[in-house]
């Protein structure tokens, strides 16, 4: 039995066409260079599959994934790709990224000694310049190239990107300048969707975006320089009983909020065990016909309750779903409430959500 037929709790809406829109915008400021698509996670909690279908007609070439098995599932999809690893070498996944054809990104001498010694292939390194996550250190990489060959490309991550005022970034700079100069002749992977919007990635052979592939804007917050891009993710819930309550009624696990006059709630069939922050109870929102919700009480595991009483008799009617987020910015201010960023809120979004493809 599929179970298709079955009602959603939830639903993600991914917007292929305004993904497909985004990366010809990120490629145009990533010229002369490349640019690459970032898709673990699952393309952030929105479908690795058809978002690198998406980008790959779009001439997407070379995608980023964490790990092998994200790589495995990805080269099914996409046999003739160019597909990197960035946590890595493992020598447990060996065998599988020999047999897949994926690209290690080695972030440690042993781990180019290793990959040459299984016989190699193409070498991406990664030369830490202030992140302090992973990658070898400079020093360590002269060494590595004076007693072997230089790697294909050289990969760095800004710390800063959509920060260019934080003294930080401009150590960083100087940091990638010093790299740059030791590997003249090496191709350079730079810049994140920030850094490829405020035209950092201009320095770089191949810049590397992810959340920029769904609209949103990493560097809105600090710039106002920065390519426009659509938004491509949007977030609904269904509403499982409206309940109208007297005023000073309270809501929810431990009594948090209180009705301060007769109210109207939505109970709304998404929780924490969806991905919804339970820090967004009595802070976050969603939106109806154009109206805002409150949400009311703690977010629990399966639900979460607004209040729509500004809401007509007709329109608390036919409220039957909720959007969480509508668009990018609705995202980004839903993810302020909870104190997370963007990422996070669209990557925790649970299997319990349906994705719904847009083309």
């Amino acid at each position: 039995m599929s179970g298709t037929g079955l009602t959603t709790r939830g639903e993600l809406e991914v917007d292929l066409a305004a993904i497909r829109y985004n990366f010809r915008a990120l490629r145009e400021c990533s010229a002369p260079g490349r640019c690459a698509a970032v898709i673990k996670a699952d393309a952030y909690g929105a479908g690795a599959a058809p978002v690198a279908r998406a980008v790959s007609q779009e001439g997407c070439r070379v995608f980023f994934v964490a790990d092998a098995r994200e790589g495995l599932a990805l080269r099914q999809e996409l046999p003739e790709a160019e597909i990197m690893l960035l946590d890595g070498l493992s020598d447990t996944d060996l065998p599988t990224i020999r047999e897949a054809r994926l690209i290690p990104v080695l972030n440690s001498p042993r781990q180019h000694q290793r990959w040459q010694a299984a016989g190699g292939g193409a070498t991406v390194w990664q030369v830490d310049s202030g992140m302090n996550r992973l990658g070898m250190n400079l020093a360590d990489a002269l060494a590595l190239a004076r007693g072997d060959r230089p790697p294909d490309l050289l990969l760095t991550h800004f710390a800063c990107a959509d920060e260019t005022g934080n003294p930080a970034h401009g150590r960083q700079l100087q940091e990638i300048t010093e790299i740059r100069a030791a590997f003249p002749d090496v191709s350079v992977s730079l810049g994140n969707t920030a850094g490829t919007q405020l035209g950092q990635a201009g320095r770089s052979s191949l810049s590397r975006c992810g959340i920029g592939l769904f609209g949103v804007n990493p560097a809105a917050a600090t710039e106002a320089s920065g390519v426009a891009l659509r938004s491509a993710v949007r977030l609904r819930a269904r509403v499982l009983q409206h309940r109208s309550i007297p005023a000073g009624a309270t809501v929810g696990y431990g009594a948090t909020w209180q009705a301060e006059a007769d109210s109207h709630l939505l109970t709304v069939a998404l929780g924490y065990a969806d991905g919804i922050p339970r820090r967004l109870g009595n802070r976050g929102s969603a939106t109806f016909d154009g109206s805002v919700l409150p949400m009311v009480g703690r977010v629990s595991m399966d639900y979460l309750t607004l209040d729509a009483s500004a809401l007509e008799p007709r329109q608390r009617t036919e409220a039957r779903w909720v959007d969480l987020f509508a668009d990018a910015p609705a995202l980004d201010q839903l993810a302020y409430a909870a104190d997370t960023i963007s990422y996070e809120l669209l990557a925790r979004l649970g299997p319990r959500i349906r994705r719904r493809y847009l083309s």
